[in-house]
């Protein structure tokens, strides 16, 4: 459905909008037409502060469990983190950084990370845990519930693929996305 939204049909209302089971509640106008509730970038700019403090009242909620990465991504992700004197957390960090933030914003780079070939013959490395900024565990989230998967499933997907892209580095994009991870790490 089309809807313009006109400012005759807009009603005063209060919503919410949850994120690692916390809810943020604000003051909006609901389309009298179609139901929508609108999202300007006020209550954007309100709710990613509001989300930035609840990182440090609730730090446990924006960590991820049980993500599975294949053994020689682990083994490379292990590499990078030495290399750079980081620990490995940090190159999935930046993975996931890839993936859900930069990659969008750079033709071509989104295909080539799903089309990589993530799956291996090796076997799978379990990382118990993973913290997050609330901004990618809201990404996070909202692909989970876009693609049915769990969040984990989500975030070891996304991982998988930046890291065998940056592995292989057969093509100039491949070889941007293997920089980008360079460059997070060393920032």
């Amino acid at each position: 459905m089309n809807c313009s939204h006109e400012s005759k049909d807009l009603k005063p209302c209060t919503s919410e909008r949850s994120v690692a089971n916390l809810k943020y509640k604000f003051k909006t106008k609901r389309c009298g037409s179609c139901q929508a509730v609108l999202w300007s970038k006020e209550i954007d700019t309100d709710f990613h502060q509001w989300l930035t403090k609840q990182k440090k009242s609730f730090r446990n909620r924006f960590v991820l469990q049980k993500i599975q990465i294949n053994q020689d991504l682990v083994s490379f992700a292990e590499e990078l983190a030495s290399s750079r004197c980081t620990n490995v957390s940090s190159v999935y960090q930046a993975a996931l950084a890839c993936y859900f933030v930069f990659a969008p914003k750079h033709e071509g780079w989104r295909e080539v990370l799903d089309e990589a070939k993530a799956e291996s013959t090796s076997p799978s490395t379990l990382i118990s845990k993973l913290d997050v900024n609330p901004s990618m565990f809201l990404e996070i989230e909202a692909n989970s519930k876009l693609f049915d998967m769990t969040n984990s499933a989500v975030a070891s997907w996304a991982i998988g693929h930046v890291l065998q892209v940056a592995l292989e580095a057969k093509t100039a994009i491949d070889q941007e996305v293997r920089n980008f991870v360079d460059a997070a790490l060393a920032a």
